[in-house]
């Protein structure tokens, strides 16, 4: 089954996104290059109803007037999440920006968010954290372990150009959202932390920052995979976020026969 394209009207204008699957809906927040349809995403759909919403302004997609920032965005998918995905408790997975933007989710929406995955979370870089390189080529080096794994997108050259202008309409210049950082304690949902061992674009910090400041938070390096886990490591990825959504905190003990997903251990309460 392949993911359907819909739409849907906000108070703020109109949204794009993609569905597929069945079960417990996921909101899915893709990173700053786009929507990435991954084989990890397709393992998920078998057990999950995905929700993958077009950030607008990417891909063709029309920008909301006076919607910027993380946490101004994020308000617009809580809009989407009571309409869209039945109002009652979601699941939300995020990447870079999109993990950004699913923490100030889960602050705006409290409760309603049972189970949050954060994926190389951007918006959270120490200061003094050397800003990342602009140019593609470059970026795509530091991003991923293996890049010969990256499946094409279909976009040509110019409209992944047009989603990297977005960027700054997302983040505001902010690398570090000190409010963002006052804010994580207020999080209820059970948190996994993702950090790709080799990422070289998100540092180490932001993660633990992350666990350090949500209450209900385990930390998880992935071994051998950058800054795109999904791309990187598909099914130590696939393996690791489908036992958490199925088992809560008890992903962390009792394998059973299947070797752990990661290497690293959660780090310390």
């Amino acid at each position: 089954m392949a993911f359907e394209r819909k739409e849907t009207k906000l108070s703020t204008g109109p949204v794009s996104y993609y569905k597929q699957g069945k079960g417990q809906p996921i909101l899915y927040l893709h990173s700053g290059t786009g929507v990435r349809f991954t084989e990890p995403l397709d393992k998920l759909a078998e057990s999950y109803t995905i929700y993958m919403p077009i950030f607008p302004g990417y891909d063709g997609t029309a920008a909301h007037d006076g919607i910027k920032g993380g946490k101004a965005f994020a308000g617009v998918l809580k809009e989407f999440a009571e309409k869209e995905m039945g109002g009652g408790k979601i699941d939300v997975i995020g990447h870079s920006i999109g993990g950004w933007i699913a923490a100030w989710l889960a602050v705006l929406m409290g409760e309603q968010v049972d189970q949050l995955v954060v994926v190389g979370t951007g918006g959270l870089r120490p200061p003094g954290t050397p800003p990342m390189p602009s140019d593609p080529a470059a970026l795509r080096k530091l991003a991923y372990v293996y890049p010969e794994k990256i499946k094409p997108d279909g976009r040509t050259p110019e409209q992944g150009a047009e989603n990297r202008k977005m960027i700054p309409v997302y983040n505001q210049g902010v690398s570090y959202d000190e409010e963002l950082v006052a804010r994580l304690p207020e999080i209820t949902a059970l948190t996994m932390i993702v950090h790709g061992e080799k990422d070289g674009t998100i540092p180490e910090a932001s993660s633990t920052l992350l666990r350090n400041r949500i209450k209900k938070s385990h930390l998880i390096f992935l071994y051998d995979a950058g800054h795109v886990p999904e791309v990187d490591q598909p099914e130590r990825f696939t393996r690791l976020v489908s036992d958490f959504l199925s088992r809560g905190e008890a992903f962390l003990v009792n394998w059973g026969s299947q070797p752990p997903a990661g290497s690293g251990a959660p780090a310390a309460a």
